[in-house]
């Protein structure tokens, strides 16, 4: 609808357009008004409740905390989790972002996750620190900590009654590697998946990394925050953040890329997978994962479905019009039926039909199974 790409629920002002050389920072330090020095400290990133206790005030939109907006959903912070709780929960969904934009993903996927909650999504999305390698550990400790807030804090908020809702993992990008590598791995006490959603799959090793920053500065260097948010400091901060990733890439993450794909192959099992990439994003791997799930004992395709059947099967690929930044802008084109698949593949799957696979060009994308 044209609307300008600005975070859910920051003040309203006059509109700055940031250059390529503050886009990197524009969800993070812009928005967050987080100090440049608080925020190049990956650990203080992710843990510091003064940190947390600004991003809600951004997120919330104003709205005191444990109060419901206008639309019934209250947002929470909890143990590393900004929770998105609906008047009447009807699934849980635990959310990855990817790199930079999942270290506020209250701020950097606003407008999706709140939509989400809108439709009766409880949405528990983690943050992920800004420079983490080791992607198999990262990818344990968010399921495990994910499973204590599902098993202690959720009744709470919720009631008892959380435990009998289907769970879902929902990834953008790195988020995506780091579900399934939680997934591959065995983790105690951790809630059973009813699926998976995972956006733009990558699984670039760490010497692209020119090209995931590149892709973000480019994808934001139009779009728009409100003035009032201050960007003092941000262009310092971009800098220092992009230097630092760029000045390590020599470091591989782990597992290396080939690993990733050994490991989906043998021991991941979740039991339905949606992967959703979109045309214009050029560094998405969808389709090589989506090769490797095939030939996986694990993880086989459904049989060819009558047409009347839901889509959603073992494995389920869908292209959606959009860019690799689609997740976080939405005003970009394929945003708003990005967010209506997940909601019907989770809560209303007898919406969409199997089909043989077809190219369009309409926003509804294509979809096999």
């Amino acid at each position: 609808d044209g609307a300008p790409a600005v975070a859910e629920g920051t003040a309203m002002g006059r509109a700055v357009a940031f250059t390529p050389a503050l886009a990197t920072a524009v969800l993070v330090a812009a928005l967050c008004r987080v100090a440049v020095v608080e925020a190049l400290v990956p650990a203080q990133v992710s843990t510091s409740p003064r940190f947390a206790r600004r991003l809600h005030g951004a997120a919330a939109g104003g709205w005191p905390e444990g109060d419901r907006d206008l639309d019934g959903v209250r947002v929470l912070q909890e143990r590393g989790c900004v929770v998105y709780d609906p008047v009447r929960p009807q699934a849980v969904v635990h959310f990855i972002g990817g790199w930079v934009a999942g270290v506020a993903p209250e701020l950097s996927y606003a407008s999706l996750l709140r939509g989400l909650a809108r439709g009766g999504l409880l949405v528990c999305a983690s943050r992920i620190p800004f420079f983490e390698y080791d992607h198999l550990a990262l990818g344990e400790r968010l399921r495990s900590e994910f499973a204590s807030l599902h098993r202690t804090v959720l009744p709470r908020i919720v009631g008892p009654g959380v435990h009998s809702l289907p769970l879902y993992g929902l990834g953008h990008s790195l988020g995506c590697k780091l579900h399934v590598l939680g997934d591959c791995q065995a983790v105690p006490d951790a809630p059973t998946k009813a699926g998976n959603v995972l956006m733009s799959w990558s699984n670039l090793d760490a010497s692209h990394a020119r090209d995931i920053t590149g892709v973000i500065s480019n994808a934001l260097s139009s779009a728009t925050v409100p003035a009032s948010v201050g960007v003092r400091g941000a262009g310092a901060f971009a800098r220092a953040a992009q230097e630092q990733f760029l000045a390590a890439a020599s470091q591989e993450f782990n597992p290396a890329p080939e690993a990733v794909l050994e490991m989906v192959r043998t021991h991941y099992r979740c039991p339905a997978t949606l992967l959703v990439s979109f045309r214009d994003d050029r560094i998405d791997q969808s389709q090589q994962l989506a090769g490797v799930l095939r030939t996986s004992p694990h993880h086989r395709p459904a049989a060819p479905a009558a047409e009347a059947e839901p889509i959603r099967s073992a494995l389920s690929v869908c292209t959606l019009p959009g860019t690799h930044t689609t997740p976080n802008l939405p005003g970009d084109e394929g945003h708003a039926a990005m967010q209506r698949l997940v909601e019907d593949y989770i809560l209303r799957p007898e919406r969409l039909r199997t089909r043989r696979p077809r190219r369009t060009r309409g926003e509804g994308g294509s979809a096999t199974s």
